[in-house]
């Protein structure tokens, strides 16, 4: 899923920038000169960190943070593994050096999931 996102991103950085396929000029060229620092996945990941710390600071009580603790009772079907939303969320997290328990640190948070630049 995430190849098939960042295709249609650098189709629509490509067709902006009216550099045609044929021309073979690389991706990173193409953001280079469009200015775009970051990609479709930064952007998704650091607004799953952004709802996930969210959800984390409310109260036991509620109930997104209830979904969120959810475990099914029943077992998954054979095959490979479903990715969940929390492994990707705990990926991002490891990218950018945040540990469980960081979001109580609002300041901190926002600073480690880009939302702020400095404190």
């Amino acid at each position: 899923m995430e190849q098939r996102l960042l295709a249609l991103e650098i189709d629509f950085w490509r067709r902006s920038a009216r550099i045609s396929r044929m021309e073979r000029v690389p991706n990173k060229k193409i953001r280079e000169s469009m200015h775009v620092q970051q990609t479709i996945i930064d952007k998704i990941e650091r607004r799953q960190l952004v709802c996930y710390g969210y959800v984390e600071r409310m109260s036991e009580d509620r109930i997104p943070e209830k979904v969120l603790k959810w475990i099914p009772s029943e077992r998954r079907k054979k095959g490979r593994p479903k990715a969940i939303w929390i492994g990707g969320v705990h990926k991002a997290m490891s990218e950018r050096n945040l540990h469980p328990g960081d979001w109580e640190n609002r300041k901190g948070w926002q600073l480690g999931t880009g939302r702020r630049r400095t404190l």
